[in-house]
């Protein structure tokens, strides 16, 4: 009988608003009769009173999911993200959806703290790379071009031929007037096979360029 186990855990609450077991009895009632808000609420409540990091994280993660999945309550499931991102930044589901709202809006200074946080924990050099990667797009947009060129130089050491940091490098180094350092990048964008036709295209006029009127290396 959930309805009735639900008013009963709601008394327990409306006396004791941080007995864990009875935000347990709503959570596990609400899920039965199939209220997603009040199941969210009650596993956002659990995430708040934990005193585990790692298992708050887990239950508002969970709050979050149920929320962007079942409600239109996105911005509320933003938070859940956020608090899950926040306590323990391990948590892959709530870092993705967390990053991406962020990255969205452009919100360059806080995506910096998001990657940062996260390069501590992460340990797949993929997603690594893709970190280091998504720093360097900031700082260069940001105007801080030698922060952008080490995270490119950490890019690279991972993925070599990453189309994206080859680009990224070129440019930078070419805005740093560093012509000599950026004609080798745009060259080996023009053999890469990953990168579009036209890419590879404008890469190689833009290294013979260089070559030849900058630097005085026609050969």
């Amino acid at each position: 009988n959930f309805e009735a186990a639900r008013a009963a855990f709601d008394t327990v609450i409306e006396h004791r608003p941080e007995d864990v077991a009875a935000w347990e009895g709503v959570r596990s009632a609400a899920a039965g009769l199939g209220d997603h808000v009040q199941t969210a609420l009650a596993t956002a409540q659990l995430g708040a009173l934990c005193k585990d990091d790692a298992r708050g994280a887990q239950f508002w993660e969970t709050a979050g999911v149920i929320l962007l999945e079942h409600t239109d309550a996105k911005d509320d499931a933003e938070i859940a993200f956020s608090r899950a991102f926040d306590r323990d930044p391990r948590r892959a589901v709530a870092f993705d959806k967390f990053f991406r709202a962020v990255r969205s809006r452009n919100e360059d200074d806080r995506l910096l703290a998001i990657i940062e946080k996260r390069l501590d924990v992460s340990e797949d050099d993929q997603e690594i790379g893709k970190l280091y990667w998504e720093r360097a797009r900031v700082l260069r947009k940001k105007g801080d071009l030698d922060g952008a060129l080490a995270a490119l130089e950490n890019v690279t050491m991972l993925e070599p031929d990453h189309v994206g940091a080859l680009a990224l490098l070129g440019e930078v180094q070419m805005k740093k007037g560093a012509f000599a350092e950026a004609a080798p990048f745009l060259a080996r964008l023009t053999v890469s096979n990953d990168a579009p036709h036209q890419q590879r295209l404008m890469s190689g006029i833009m290294a013979v360029d260089i070559y030849e009127n900058k630097l005085g290396q026609p050969e």
